[in-house]
């Protein structure tokens, strides 16, 4: 049977989960997909996503942007069955349009994941 603590943290990350999604999409997608895909690895061992891109015409036409994101499980259960994982964001884009240079503000997400494993350990 699940203790008190044990809920009351459980109720803590599904609202932080559905807190931290709706604030910025973009980041905290790519945020939450780097917690989620680092429950699958060991405690403190960086799962990195950097990805980049870019176009153009000339010099006074182009674009670039990109983003980096990492996530790391912090928390797994001594029987293995639940696992905590968070993950950040980070992305921006720049460019020249027409020979004006522009540029976005910072896009930046968190996201934590936790994951229940059903069945028999």
């Amino acid at each position: 049977m699940l203790s008190f603590h044990k809920f009351i943290f459980t109720f803590g990350i599904i609202i932080a989960l559905i807190v931290i999604t709706t604030a910025a999409p973009q980041s905290n997608n790519l945020a939450m997909q780097n917690a989620m895909r680092s429950l699958d690895s060991a405690r403190f061992k960086p799962n990195w996503n950097i990805n980049g891109s870019g176009s153009g015409n000339n010099g006074r036409n182009w674009g670039a942007g990109g983003n980096v994101g990492v996530g790391t499980k912090v928390w797994q259960s001594p029987n293995g069955r639940h696992d905590v994982g968070v993950g950040a964001n980070y992305g921006q884009q720049f460019g020249r349009s027409q020979g004006q240079s522009w540029h976005s503000r910072p896009d930046v997400g968190f996201g934590a994941a936790y994951r229940y494993k059903f069945g028999r350990r």
